[in-house]
């Protein structure tokens, strides 16, 4: 039962109808609360502090901090602040963590390009937008693109929210 099993650290939840994904980043893990049914379980993550890919049970993270269903429902993804990853949960079929950008623990930095040498800094936050994901790099302070089906990461136009009354 949900009140039965404490919490640690959510950072981020993300609602996919009648359940709820949350980002426990305390844990570095994915938990998944059936809100009929008032219960919480383990979605991902072996509790280990680490980037590790593999079976959604096996997977390690590092504190998972945002999270966001793609279209089809069938891809969650997440940011995971301390190894500055960007990595996906396969939610259809056999559940598996991927890692699409990020290197493991204390590998960071504000590099563009393929995914494999693209580098971010504690992202915190990401979301869905045109078949891309954009996330909020927080220690570099950017909004940071990455184009699923080119395999590029850029950063977003640093006007693209400029306004007279913000600028």
């Amino acid at each position: 039962p949900a009140r039965q099993v404490p919490l640690a650290s959510p950072w981020d939840f993300e609602p996919d109808g009648a359940q709820l994904f949350i980002a426990n980043a305390g844990t570095h893990q994915l938990a998944t609360l059936d809100l009929e049914r008032g219960r919480l379980g383990l979605l991902a993550g072996s509790g280990r502090e680490a980037l590790v890919d593999g079976a959604a049970y096996e997977a390690s993270l590092a504190q998972p901090s945002g999270l966001v269903l793609d279209d089809s429902g069938d891809v969650l993804y997440f940011v995971d602040s301390e190894s500055s990853a960007v990595r996906a949960l396969t939610l259809d079929g056999q559940r598996r963590v991927t890692t699409i950008c990020g290197r493991g623990l204390f590998e960071f930095g504000h590099v563009n390009g393929v995914f494999a040498k693209a580098l971010f800094q504690h992202p915190l936050g990401v979301t869905w937008a045109d078949g891309s994901l954009l996330v909020a790099d927080s220690y570099n302070g950017a909004v940071r693109r990455i184009d699923l089906g080119g395999g590029q990461v850029s950063d977003v136009d640093d006007g693209f929210m400029c306004e007279d009354s913000l600028c």
